[in-house]
């Protein structure tokens, strides 16, 4: 258009009639003006165009970026829950196989003590006889065969441990059988002590018939009935 208007302004203004001859430097001083005047808007325009297509650009390329910042941040927070659920559910399968673990190793220990012997102790007779006194106790193997057995026995002072009384060790010559029961004589001589004053402590150490050892530890005051404080069916260091 501004072509156009140029074009008919000039023709106006007799440049292009009958007889034209080239313009004078003059002449086309005004004409270069002219035409500089006409177009500068379009130039101008042009520029706001190109300012404006620019801006629209930068926009929408500001804004593509957030759409994919935010996209971006999206795919990491499901990366991470997913994550965070895959670590719940392995922690989850480890506990389970942990459980499963600690169970059978307590089926396992279970099962290995029905397997082994077990012991009772009760007080038998009392027997005194010219300054000694005879205590007897009666082990019964209550469980399963017990091949060698070591049985020792130490009685003290209540009030004073370092007082012994009487310490001895004896092994059983033969395995005890199941229900089987032996006899214990824990002999105090010349001036035993009165019976408020004893404390005696019993440890059975038995090698069953796995190979492992156990040990059981019975303990009691003056002549009452033995109590047990300890009982380790497996029990490493019971091995002699």
């Amino acid at each position: 258009m501004a072509t156009a208007v140029a074009g008919w302004l000039l023709r106006k203004s007799g440049l292009f009639q009958d007889g034209w001859t080239y313009p004078s430097l003059d002449q086309l001083d005004h004409v270069g003006a002219f035409l500089s005047g006409v177009f500068t808007p379009l130039a101008l325009a042009w520029a706001a165009r190109s300012f404006l297509l620019q801006r629209q650009q930068m926009s929408e390329s500001f804004q593509a970026m957030q759409e994919q910042i935010e996209t971006q941040r999206k795919a990491n927070d499901l990366t991470s829950a997913a994550m965070e659920e895959q670590l719940r559910l392995q922690r989850q399968a480890n506990e389970h196989t942990q459980q499963q673990i600690d169970d059978d190793r307590v089926h396992r220990r279970e099962e290995r003590e029905r397997t082994g012997p077990d012991f009772t102790l009760a007080p038998g007779l009392q027997i005194a006889s010219s300054g000694t006194l005879t205590q007897k106790l009666v082990l019964q193997n209550i469980g399963l065969v017990a091949r060698r057995t070591r049985i020792s026995w130490i009685v003290t002072d209540r009030s004073d441990s370092r007082r012994v009384f009487c310490n001895l060790m004896t092994d059983l010559p033969h395995p005890l059988q199941p229900n089987e029961k032996r006899e214990i004589d824990i002999i105090l001589r010349n001036r035993f002590p009165p019976e408020n004053e004893l404390h005696t402590v019993v440890r059975v150490q038995t090698e069953r018939a796995d190979g492992e050892y156990g040990l059981w530890v019975f303990s009691f005051d003056g002549y009452s009935r033995p109590t047990l404080s300890e009982k380790h069916p497996i029990y490493p260091d019971a091995r002699f």
